[in-house]
């Protein structure tokens, strides 16, 4: 764990983060909100846990890899003062993975909200809570499976060819994070977040089914996202906005 941490530590260079590296967590999402709520987070802190046995994603969905071979990583994350821009936390942790996978090579697109494809396959997942005044955004990156181990639909960044380990997508991530989660306190930071999320989201001009549920779901074309974030969705039954959800991209 030592030396897991001091390599993202020089990854980094110099950093206001704290960085804690354990061996094992459920969740380090559920971890570290626990601490947030019980006030232990005065400092930005980052998790990372070595092997996650019950990572959670949308829709209660399990995020699960064979140990030793993905990121498993929560952030702490201050919310802007205004709770219009709160929406665009998770599209900004989306941006920030994309411009670090860059950083090996990799060019990832975003399925909205935050999901990281390649093509069509998912190399990361991303899942935001808050608490209070504070977003804490997990992080999964599929980083050194192979076809026989990385989950049906999944892909990581060695079967895409990228020369990375963990500490290394570790650093990158967490600086793209602090990077983007600097221009939320403004609108103009948050206006040019959400141009980069335009750019690179796939999922706008495609023909969607949104999933509130796994029982309910609605079909159309994706056509923006809000200044909150949200999905802009153009149905038979004329436009939808969705705040949360669950996205399959139909063609």
């Amino acid at each position: 764990m030592d030396a897991f941490r001091a390599a993202v530590v020089a990854g980094l260079g110099s950093t206001t983060w704290r960085i804690e590296v354990v061996p094992v967590a459920a969740s380090t999402n559920t971890a570290l909100l626990a601490r947030v709520r019980a006030g232990e987070c005065a400092e930005p802190t980052a998790l990372i846990a070595l092997d996650q046995t019950g990572g959670k994603g949308r829709l209660e969905r399990r995020w699960v890899t064979p140990p030793g071979t993905a990121l498993a990583l929560s952030l702490t994350v201050p919310l802007p003062a205004d709770p219009a821009g709160w929406g665009v936390v998770p599209l900004a942790a989306g941006v920030a993975v994309v411009r670090a996978v860059a950083g090996f090579g990799v060019a990832a697109r975003l399925k909205w909200p935050n999901d990281v494809i390649q093509g069509e396959r998912k190399l990361s997942g991303i899942l935001v809570e808050v608490h209070d005044r504070t977003a804490v955004v997990g992080i999964g990156v599929n980083v050194t499976q192979g076809t026989d181990t990385v989950f049906p639909g999944g892909v990581s960044l060695a079967m895409l060819g990228a020369d990375a380990s963990r500490t290394a997508v570790a650093a990158a991530v967490i600086a793209q994070v602090d990077a983007v989660m600097e221009q939320l306190p403004t609108p103009a930071g948050r206006a040019d977040l959400l141009s980069a999320y335009r750019e690179t989201c796939d999922t706008l001009g495609r023909t969607v089914r949104v999933f509130c549920s796994e029982t309910d779901w609605v079909d159309g074309t994706a056509v923006d996202v809000t200044d909150g974030g949200e999905l802009c969705v153009r149905t038979s039954a004329g436009l939808r906005t969705y705040a949360s959800g669950d996205v399959m991209h139909l063609r």
